[in-house]
């Protein structure tokens, strides 16, 4: 999904647009659950690496982070808090 938009803004002469697409769409709508901690931090590592590659720049906004969570999805309770482990660090 991620090259798509790139191809399609680089044919449409409109690469320029590509880090707002990234803020408000790609970061914002592909959401991801992990139940280890490294694989985790892996995750992050790689899709920020991959969106460096094209040329992304992080503001350092701490809505720039893809929607990852560090949870326990097999988990069968209603009461499971999905947890932004990024977040708890930065607090």
């Amino acid at each position: 999904m991620i090259e798509f938009i790139k191809d399609e803004l680089r044919r449409t002469n409109n690469y320029g647009l590509f880090n707002t697409e990234v803020n408000e769409f790609i970061l914002e709508n592909i959401y991801g659950f992990e139940l280890l901690v490294v694989p985790y931090i892996i995750c992050h590592l790689r899709i920020h690496e991959y969106l460096e590659s094209f040329g992304f720049h992080y503001q350092g906004d701490k809505k720039e982070r893809a929607e990852v969570y560090l949870t326990n999805t097999l988990e069968n309770n209603a009461n499971i808090l999905l947890t932004n482990f990024f977040d708890d660090i930065d607090e």
